[in-house]
């Protein structure tokens, strides 16, 4: 990660790249680096987040697709 907690997926799912992104989940789960996928930058997003924040629609269901290894918990923040 670098210095604002961006790792590797977050950079794909902020760019909306999707083959970068299977790519990415592919050898993560391999790895069995499961923590990578949810991990949440300094402000709390996860690359799920930046990716429906950003429209990426293809990248969101990609990760969808992997969703037994994503675990994101919501928190309220109010």
């Amino acid at each position: 990660a670098n210095k604002y907690g961006f790792n590797c997926i977050h950079h794909a799912a902020l760019r909306g790249n999707t083959d970068s992104m299977e790519c990415l989940l592919k050898k993560l789960i391999e790895l069995e680096k499961y923590w990578l996928i949810d991990e949440k930058k300094e402000d709390g997003f996860s690359a799920l987040h930046l990716a429906c924040l950003n429209n990426y629609h293809d990248v969101v269901k990609l990760m969808l697709n992997y969703s037994q290894f994503i675990n994101i918990n919501i928190q309220n923040t109010n």
